[in-house]
C-alpha cells in the first residue's frame, strides 16, 4: 500500500494539488481522470520520486517512503520524455534500464518486456528510428522492467494500435493484481473502465468516483 497524506503542490503561489488524502492498493487499476491542468502528471511524478512536493507524509507498506534512487529503482514509471536513449537499439535500452534498477537478471528481464509488448521484431533497432507508437511499447516496457513495486503511468495508451491497445490493457490488469497501479488517462475502453477504480482531480482534490 502507498499512502499520502496532506499532500500539497505549488508551482510558484499557484497551488496544483491541495491536502491530498490517498491510499493505492493492489487488486484493482487506479485511474486518475480531471481536465488538462488538474494535476494528473504532477501526482504521478510525486508518486514516482521524480518531484519533490511542497508538503506530504507518503508511506510504503506502512513505512516511510524511501527517497531518491532507493526508491525510483522499485517503481515502473512511464511519462512525459521518459524514454530511453534514441542512439541505442530497443534491447540495448532495455538492457541499461535493467542494470540501473539493479536487476538480479538483467537478460531475463529484457526477454520477457521484449515478449510482453511484442517488441522482439525491433530488438536491434534503434529507438529513434521507431515510430510512435513502437516508441511507446519500449517506453512501457522500461516501466514493466524488474517486477517493479509499483506501477505509475501517464497516458500509457497515447499513439497505441488496437494490437498494443489490448496488450497494455491486459498488463494493467494483471499487475494491479499484485501491487498498486495508477495511471491517468483520456481514451479508456469502456471494458477497461469498469474494471478501474476511478479517481476524479478536481480544483487540486483527489475523489473517488460515486
Amino acid at each position: 500500500m502507498l499512502s499520502v497524506r496532506d499532500l500539497t503542490h505549488r508551482y510558484g503561489r499557484l497551488p496544483v494539488l491541495r491536502e491530498i488524502d490517498a491510499d493505492f492498493g493492489a487488486g484493482r487499476p487506479i485511474l486518475l481522470r480531471g481536465p488538462n491542468g488538474a494535476g494528473k502528471t504532477t501526482l504521478l511524478r510525486i508518486l514516482a520520486g521524480g518531484l519533490r512536493p511542497t508538503a506530504a507524509r507518503m508511506t510504503w507498506q506502512g513505512r516511510p517512503r524511501p527517497n531518491g534512487q532507493a526508491w525510483r529503482c522499485r517503481v515502473g514509471w512511464a511519462g512525459g520524455a521518459c524514454r530511453g536513449y534514441d542512439v541505442l537499439t530497443v534491447s540495448e535500452n532495455l538492457d541499461a534500464f535493467a542494470r540501473l534498477k539493479a536487476s538480479s537478471d538483467p537478460r531475463g528481464d529484457v526477454s520477457s518486456a521484449l515478449d510482453a509488448f511484442d517488441l522482439e521484431r525491433r530488438a536491434d533497432e534503434p529507438l529513434r528510428t521507431l515510430s510512435k507508437g513502437w516508441g511507446q511499447r519500449v517506453k512501457l516496457a522500461l516501466a514493466w522492467l524488474g517486477d517493479p513495486a509499483v506501477l505509475l503511468l501517464d497516458e500509457p495508451f497515447e499513439g497505441l494500435d488496437a494490437d498494443g491497445r489490448k496488450r497494455v490493457e491486459s498488463h494493467l490488469l494483471s499487475a494491479s493484481e499484485h501491487r498498486p497501479v495508477v495511471f491517468a488517462a483520456h481514451d479508456v475502453s469502456p471494458a477497461l473502465d469498469a474494471r478501474c477504480d476511478v479517481r476524479t482531480l478536481s480544483r487540486g482534490s483527489l475523489v473517488a468516483a460515486g
